[in-house]
């Protein structure tokens, strides 16, 4: 793993544990085990 993907998936981490919500643009999710069947994609409602 790249350093950079490593710097990645550390912030990623702690957000989860915040209970925050992830930037699509760094998020792989063939690398995310996923409880369920989908991950939601959310949007700001302001565009």
């Amino acid at each position: 793993m790249g350093a950079n993907k490593a710097r990645i998936k550390g912030l990623q981490i702690r957000r989860l544990k915040k209970r925050a919500h992830l930037q699509t643009d760094t998020v792989a999710p063939h690398e995310i085990h996923i409880v369920g069947d989908h991950l939601e994609n959310f949007t700001n409602a302001y565009g």
